[in-house]
């Protein structure tokens, strides 16, 4: 049995009534306004937000499931598969790196998997402190109070080994522990502040590693690229005007007279924080993994609901939307998908409206999230795994290729071909 690592979100409609009824948009009050990266579990309750548990803490995101076991060329190389990955690569990325925490830069950079090795090593050997830090927009790693979760050890109580022990066979099934043993400071420090910089840097070298040496591309005319920008999204929902910002993505572009476009900006969306504060040990792994918080989840939520909503009169979210998760050096994928009458339910202008609509549509104005269990990135098969979702994601969106496509809006191709330094389209922190 699973070790509740995870928030305890309900599972059904019933689980989302209170004793006073259904809770909905028009009960979160001034909250209602707030941003997407200041959700809590109020906004996870009254966007009716439901656990798909037959498709949680898996090893592939159960959407992707059936087209990563018939067309993956990394494990299930054939001619079935419409992509061409380099083997010479994923040999490499199959054999482990021993010395990621002693090798010097030069060494790692020279590595055919240079850059992405350089990232990772840099990740897991940062140790300054961070105390200055402001975080007015963005959950911060050392400011929360921790959760007591069976199985939950804080990462104070941690020994931090020089080098990963063994993976043994990974399961969704968590089997906690709650042995710990003292660590000082400035172990706990290292393990426990990841600057969320090296975070974001560390997800986006898996990308391009993935996009760009891992998978053959040979469209001259479209490609799949990395988005290391934020992408701002503006959602008006129940009257009120929600932001949502992302810590980069997958985006797919096309050359249009005489330079290149997005047309899909958020193919999979990204969420980057410093390493969690919260920890929870895997005693069959003997591997520590972060403690999925509440308020790291409805943040995710809450960018996937703004930006789909953005996206609703678009054919660009009809199979939901992807998000991926990065903390520390573990990464996590999300899907999220929205009822037949989830658009409905947030154009609702008033509470009475809102709660005809939930009672005669209970099971339509949902959102059903389904998620893979944590993958560590120190971990040659986890890199294998997290490659074989970016590219499955992308078969994925091939495969609606002979089906009509909406062309890129006049509002996205303005937001995508903004700068960085520009406030509507730069990371947030």
């Amino acid at each position: 049995m699973a070790v509740p690592l995870d928030p305890d979100l309900p599972e059904t409609v019933a689980q989302l009534a209170t004793p006073h009824g259904p809770y909905v948009l028009s009960n979160l009050g001034d909250r209602l306004g707030v941003s997407a990266s200041n959700w809590d579990g109020r906004e996870l309750r009254a966007f009716r937000v439901l656990k798909h548990a037959a498709a949680w803490q898996k090893d592939v995101l159960p959407p992707l499931r059936d087209n990563h076991k018939q067309s993956c060329p990394i494990c299930y190389p054939g001619p079935s598969s419409s992509q061409t990955v380099n083997t010479d690569m994923i040999d490499h990325l199959r054999t482990p790196v021993s010395r990621l925490r002693t090798a010097s830069e030069s060494f790692l950079f020279g590595l055919p998997a240079g850059r992405f090795r350089l990232a990772l090593a840099r990740l897991i050997r940062s140790d300054f402190r961070d105390e200055g830090r402001k975080y007015s927009t963005r959950e911060g790693a050392g400011n929360r109070q921790a959760a007591h979760y069976p199985g939950f050890v804080p990462s104070s109580t941690i020994s931090i080994p020089e080098s990963s022990s063994p993976a043994r066979p990974s399961s969704s099934e968590y089997s906690g522990s709650h042995a710990s043993v003292p660590l000082d400071d400035d172990q706990n420090e290292s393990r426990a502040r990841k600057p969320e910089l090296l975070v974001t840097e560390l997800a986006k070298e898996l990308f391009y590693l993935s996009l760009y040496s891992v998978l053959e591309q040979s469209n001259p005319v479209e490609e799949f690229c990395f988005r290391p920008e934020s992408y701002i999204s503006r959602a008006v929902i129940a009257g009120q005007t929600i932001v949502g910002a992302d810590d980069g993505g997958l985006c797919k572009k096309r050359f249009q007279s005489s330079s290149w476009t997005t047309i899909h900006p958020s193919l999979i969306m990204g969420e980057c924080k410093p390493a969690s504060q919260n920890l929870f040990y895997d005693d069959r792994t003997e591997k520590y993994f972060p403690v999925l918080t509440v308020k790291a989840l409805a943040q995710v939520v809450g960018e996937a609901v703004t930006c789909w909503k953005q996206q609703s009169t678009t054919e660009r979210f009809r199979d939901g939307v992807y998000s991926y998760m990065c903390n520390g050096t573990s990464i996590r994928f999300f899907h999220l998908v929205f009822g037949s009458h989830f658009d409905d339910y947030l154009n609702a202008p008033t509470e009475n409206a809102q709660l005809d609509l939930v009672r005669d549509h209970p099971e339509d104005t949902c959102i059903r999230v389904s998620s893979t269990k944590w993958l560590d990135l120190e971990k040659p098969k986890d890199v294998i795994l997290s490659i074989c979702h970016i590219l499955t994601r992308l078969r994925l969106e091939e495969g609606h290729e002979a089906e009509p496509q909406s062309e890129a809006t006049p509002e996205l191709e303005m937001e995508t071909s903004r700068t960085s330094s520009e406030s509507d389209y730069s990371v947030e922190m």
